[in-house]
């Protein structure tokens, strides 16, 4: 019998390591593609925050509202300033481009439910105070002409009242009847919130003393800008995170910031779970199919 020649085994090399760009960077690498879906994330809201820059003119272009001195129900509602909504700030260059509530009236022009423009201003122009956003009433101009304050007079040009007697009657109307030229020391904005009410229910404008908003007139160059256009809601999410919401949010708020929330969690996650992968079936059901063959259902 003939001798049985053996072959000799092959010795098997190990594969080698794979470097850090094909482990990391390479196109189907999962490092690669969470980066990709970071960077263009990051794109996508650099972006949206330069087009509202260009378009504000002032940073930050948004503000998220923190009270409900604006709100015009208990519940939130489109179209009005609630707790918890985004609204962008359109700064301004002089003071014609804010419309107040009694030029609004007059030319039937509203913003957020109510005649006149909403305004954002610093309370005594002090940068450490936080903004206040309420709506602009009338303009008050007052005559500091005079050496003796006593003598200081102030007037609404765009009410056109002359006589004494009616222009007090419409100061009363914000609660401003007793203050005098001297107290207001400027001219500038009269300004309220849509909520805000003194006990009686007369509506309150933040320059009578009670309120202890902003004890003068707002003058143009403490507006950081008007307020134009909301994204409801969202802003509630920052106010708990941050600890800054004043009093209790909407109801109708928080619900519906939850279930937008909820959404956005649960549709991606139902989407990778139902969705056909490369093979056609869905991993649902590759995991189902994979139960039934463990049961002896299903042949492999």
């Amino acid at each position: 019998m003939g001798k049985v020649k053996r072959s000799k085994r092959r010795h098997e090399e190990p594969e080698p390591e794979p470097t850090f760009r094909k482990k990391y960077l390479a196109r189907d690498s999962e490092t690669f593609k969470a980066l990709r879906d970071l960077t263009v994330a990051a794109v996508v809201m650099l972006v949206v925050l330069s087009a509202l820059w260009w378009y504000a003119g002032t940073w930050p272009p948004v503000v998220v509202i923190e009270s409900g001195s604006m709100m015009h129900d208990d519940d939130s509602s489109l179209h009005v300033i609630d707790t918890g909504d985004i609204v962008v700030v359109k700064s301004i260059g002089s003071r014609g481009d804010v419309t107040t509530y009694v030029e609004g009236e007059g030319k039937d022009y509203e913003t957020y439910s109510d005649y006149g423009d909403v305004i954002v201003y610093r309370p005594l122009g002090k940068r450490s105070i936080t903004p206040v956003i309420h709506r602009a009433i009338f303009w008050l101009e007052v005559d500091a002409s005079s050496d003796d304050p006593a003598e200081w007079t102030m007037d609404v040009p765009s009410l056109d009242l002359y006589d004494y007697t009616e222009f007090r009657n419409e100061l009363a109307m914000y609660g401003l009847r007793s203050v005098k030229a001297s107290d207001m020391k400027h001219s500038g904005f009269i300004t309220r919130g849509d909520n805000n009410f003194d006990r009686s229910g007369t509506p309150i404008a933040d320059q009578h003393p009670d309120a202890r908003i902003c004890p003068e007139p707002v003058k143009v160059e403490w507006i950081d800008g008007v307020a134009r256009g909301e994204l409801p809601w969202f802003g509630l999410i920052k106010l708990w995170a941050t600890g800054t919401l004043k009093g209790d949010a909407p109801r109708t708020s928080v619900v519906a910031v939850s279930v937008i929330v909820l959404l956005l969690v649960i549709v991606p996650i139902l989407w990778d779970v139902f969705a056909p992968r490369g093979d056609g079936e869905s991993y649902i059901m590759v995991k189902l199919h994979a139960l039934q063959r463990s049961l002896g259902m299903k042949r492999k």
